[in-house]
């Protein structure tokens, strides 16, 4: 890479860096992020951040991605993807031993095992571990804990390249690993759609395409449950709790690129494993719900009739107070402030423009006058900035009341 390193435009084209990773600058466990230097082979120092899960001094390196300028950190090489390879160099094998990468290895017995074995140190590592006892100050304890860390060091590196050739990203794999570890070749093998319902970030689509990189059928049981799920999010993301089940059919026939008997035997998979519930509407109709979706919709009534059936309820006290002076509520506007007090609960409605936004204020004026807690929430946060500068009290959005995540 040859660009002036003061540049202070950004390039925004997929370029590749490679080299060897110099020094890890800054590492975030959590979430996999680091900044690397790396030294090209001309040997010149770069910058790299990313999302570089396991990445280790010593490391050779193939980064794609593309230059940014930071503003408190100046040139560096933005990482989307990556593929690792081991040191060929004795210098970078040492600082791949001493990184930690191999537990039980640290500097001093990096030093040793370099000397002892040369350039042919990770192959005696891989075929002849035995040899370790020729390396002067290693006990018996000591290489039996080099051995295991060894395998272990290369059963990650080697799931992390199967997963790279299924496109999967250092970010995925980082999440996947921390939640499988050693399983995780197993799981991606044999139903990588457990990764949409199980690992955060990766949906149906992303564990689709790996599916299909590890041979796995669009007409195989786990992809048509799993696409089942994923149709019914689909639904809910756009506002409704069920659908007609031969519209689901066609919808489910659509995303799934199968024929109408495919999409109806997925939906025959699907309700024993609990993908989705089949309900009979009263009018003979049937249709098809996430679970948890009808057992809300199942138990709000009967929430509400709770509600409604309380004998005593804090709303009585805006009856003991009557409209300001002055002030020119329609008679439906003060029916509707009325029912307020005497029912646990009341719903306002009504087109644009006739007065929900003006019978909301009577009722908190109301209810501060008895200082009685008020709480106010709407669907969307532009809705509750108006309702707040109506009222003149704090509102919140429902999902925010809720704490809800």
């Amino acid at each position: 890479m040859s660009r002036d390193p003061t540049e202070k435009t950004e390039n925004l084209t997929e370029l590749t860096l490679s080299g060897q990773v110099e020094k890890v600058i800054f590492q975030n466990a959590e979430n996999g992020f680091e900044i690397i230097s790396v030294r090209d082979p001309q040997g010149v120092l770069h910058c790299a951040c990313g999302t570089l899960p396991g990445v280790c001094e010593g490391q050779g390196v193939e980064l794609k991605g593309h230059w940014e300028f930071h503003p408190d950190h100046g040139r560096r090489f933005r990482v989307e993807s990556c593929v690792f390879s081991l040191p060929v160099t004795l210098e970078g094998i040492k600082k791949y031993l001493a990184s930690g990468a191999v537990k039980g290895i640290g500097e001093k017995y990096a030093e040793a095992i370099v000397s002892a074995f040369g350039t042919e140190t990770l192959q005696v590592l891989d075929n002849a571990t035995s040899r370790l006892k020729e390396v002067p100050g290693l006990g018996r304890k000591r290489i039996e804990a080099i051995k295991k860390a060894w395998r272990e060091s290369a059963g990650k590196r080697s799931l992390q390249m199967y997963m790279q050739s299924l496109g999967i990203t250092p970010a995925c794999f980082n999440r996947i690993y921390s939640l499988y570890g050693v399983q995780s070749s197993e799981i991606l093998r044999k139903n990588p759609y457990r990764l949409a319902s199980e690992v955060d970030g990766i949906g149906f689509l992303t564990a689709d395409r790996i599916a299909a990189g590890t041979g796995i059928g669009k007409e195989d049981p786990c992809r048509l449950i799993s696409g089942v799920t994923y149709a019914l999010s689909q639904i809910r993301a756009a506002g409704h709790v069920c659908m007609p089940e031969e519209e689901f059919r066609r919808k489910l026939g659509e995303l799934l690129e199968l024929e109408d008997a495919g999409a109806a035997e997925a939906i025959k998979l699907a309700v024993p494993a609990q993908a989705a519930v089949v309900v009979s509407a009263p009018d003979g109709q049937r249709m098809i719900y996430e679970p948890g979706l009808l057992r809300c919709e199942q138990e709000l009534p009967l929430l509400l009739a709770n509600l409604i059936s309380a004998r005593r309820h804090y709303g009585a006290w805006l009856l003991k107070y009557q409209t300001e002076t002055g002030s020119k509520f329609s008679e439906e506007q003060l029916a509707a402030v009325e029912r307020a007090g005497h029912c646990p609960v009341s719903i306002i409605t009504g087109g644009p423009g006739v007065g929900k936004t003006t019978v909301v204020g009577e009722i908190v004026r109301r209810a501060k006058a008895a200082h009685l807690n008020l709480v106010l929430a709407a669907p969307t946060g532009r809705a509750a900035k108006r309702m707040s500068e109506t009222t003149g009290l704090g509102a919140v959005t429902l999902h925010r009341l809720l704490k809800w995540d």
